[in-house]
């Protein structure tokens, strides 16, 4: 069966456990499944482009943690996270400088930069995404990438619902397993080189 989009997940799902109690709650197995993507996964790093023309300046829509980040002068400038807290005894709206922000925090879904600059200045930062929501997009980059891992978190989810602990434990395995793969697969993209492997002795 073919896993492209959120139907034929759902469908997937329903095939793999048949049970009359379970159709009306496949949405919330994906639901909890993507819940824990976004909690352990970070991958598909993506870039945008920002104008920081106050203190202020609203995050992607799909941003879920920042990588990296700095202010497009010449020469670049690197961006450094300060908690809330340290940014606010130390910077307020007031604060500026010629040459931009230095620092960032993160605020109700905006970056907070400081110090502010007195005029706008333009950022690139790398940021991973979350998964977006099957329910409202139809298919994402995970399922697309990776549906085996979207099926087997959903039927590990699908079988807690129903009290199956047996199918649980062995669903839960095969998705940790499939976890593992997509995580390491990340990390070689971004680091390089080929997987370590042991040597005998």
């Amino acid at each position: 069966m073919a896993l492209a989009n959120y139907t034929d997940l759902k469908a997937s799902i329903a095939s793999w456990l048949p049970r009359a109690d379970l159709t009306s709650t496949i949405p919330d197995c994906i639901l909890m499944a993507e819940a824990e993507f976004n909690d352990r996964l970070r991958q598909n790093e993506q870039r945008a482009n920002l104008t920081i023309t106050g203190e202020y300046v609203t995050a992607p829509n799909d941003f879920q943690e920042f990588r990296s980040g700095y202010i497009d002068t010449a020469p670049r400038r690197p961006l450094h996270y300060l908690s809330s807290d340290t940014q606010s005894s130390n910077y307020d709206a007031t604060s500026n400088s010629t040459s931009g922000p230095v620092y960032f925090s993160m605020s109700a879904g905006q970056f907070r930069f400081a110090p502010t600059p007195p005029v706008p200045v333009d950022a690139v930062i790398l940021y991973y995404p979350g998964v977006p929501a099957l329910s409202l997009s139809s298919t994402n980059w995970l399922l697309t990438k990776h549906p085996q891992l979207y099926l087997m978190a959903s039927l590990y989810w699908g079988s807690i619902l129903i009290k199956d602990a047996e199918g649980a434990a062995g669903y839960k395995q095969v998705y940790e397993d499939q976890l593992n793969i997509v995580m390491n697969a990340a990390k070689r993209a971004r680091w390089g080189g080929p997987a370590m492997q042991a040597r005998a002795a």
